[in-house]
């Protein structure tokens, strides 16, 4: 399978691998632009399509979509995360909507702004 994720995906019949769910940008400094990239990997035999996204706040911006996910191709999904206004621990989870009957996919971004 190459790592834990990619067995875990593969035993839970998801159809694609996530690298990492939960990306920790450690301290950042306040009202900074950041693009958060998160690494897929389609597990079907045909493209999945990922056809949107919901964010937890408006500070997450996704990419233009539809995006494609060719099979066993990694593609990165880069997100452009604005930090907070003010200092402290920050936590958006954003969910990842692909065509078809597959369920969202659901990733963080966390840190702490100075």
């Amino acid at each position: 399978f190459g790592s834990l994720a990619g067995a875990a995906s593969y035993f839970d019949d998801r159809p694609v691998l996530v690298e990492e769910t939960v990306r920790d940008l450690g301290t950042v400094k306040c009202n900074e632009q950041i693009d958060v990239a998160f690494r897929l990997t389609n597990l079907e035999q045909a493209p999945i399509e990922i056809v949107g996204a919901e964010c937890s706040c408006s500070c997450v911006l996704p990419p233009k979509m539809p995006i494609v996910l060719e099979n066993s191709d990694p593609t990165s999904l880069v997100l452009n995360y604005h930090t907070p206004p003010t200092p402290g621990d920050f936590e958006e989870v954003v969910e990842v909507l692909l065509n078809g009957p597959f369920q969202p996919l659901q990733l963080r971004i966390v840190g702490t702004t100075e």
